[in-house]
């Protein structure tokens, strides 16, 4: 892949020894990132599990870890690392499969693919890349050699993020309202009202 040698290049692999991993030490999911998923496929279930995370974060909005460009986890006592992005994770079709059996998900084999692609049509064609064209989910992360430890319950503050960036971007031009709650709610809220106003007439 491009990303590799680029990598090299510009820095963003320096002192990130893998362990167990074949590109880089951390990738980050969210799980604001995969309910957004599920509402998109409307579906009930999908498993976190699926999409291979090191570190699982639950943030405000979906997709916002891929805005993140360096992060500081700080654990309740006071111990702390820091992390910069590497780059965002391609997916094959693993996470479309159960993670113990092997089987697909969903009826609809390549589900994660589909919603993906729809909704975010140029994060399946990016140059560091190149040929291989999997959507993204996640973010691979490195810590420098920074030693620390991690705990579940750590705190996430976000040191510099790519507000003007080309990922932010792709958050924009989404095909799905960025809080899909809040839009489920509001049609269930207005077909209620119009069933109401109906009865009374």
């Amino acid at each position: 892949f491009p990303i590799i040698e680029i990598g090299k290049r510009d820095g963003r692999f320096d002192k990130n020894e893998k362990r167990f991993s074949d590109f880089a030490p951390f990738l980050i999911c969210n799980q604001a990132s995969l309910e957004a998923v599920k509402i998109m496929g409307n579906v009930d279930e999908y498993p976190m599990s699926s999409m291979r995370a090191s570190i699982i974060v639950d943030s405000k909005e979906a997709w916002e870890e891929e805005t993140w460009s360096e992060i500081l986890i700080k654990s309740p006592n006071n111990t702390m690392v820091t992390m910069k992005k590497i780059k965002e994770c391609p997916r094959c079709t693993v996470p479309c499969r159960n993670p113990t059996s092997g089987e697909f998900l969903f009826k609809e084999k390549l589900l994660l693919w589909k919603l993906l692609k729809k909704a975010f049509p140029t994060k399946a064609n990016d140059p560091e890349w190149g040929t291989w064209a999997g959507v993204f989910f996640g973010v691979y992360f490195g810590r420098a050699s920074q030693q620390g430890t991690l705990h579940v319950g750590d705190t996430i503050t976000v040191l510099q993020d790519e507000t003007e960036g080309k990922n932010l971007h792709h958050i924009r031009d989404a095909t799905f309202n960025r809080n899909p709650r809040k839009l489920i709610l509001k049609i269930v809220f207005a077909v209620l009202l119009f069933l109401l106003l109906r009865r009374a007439r």
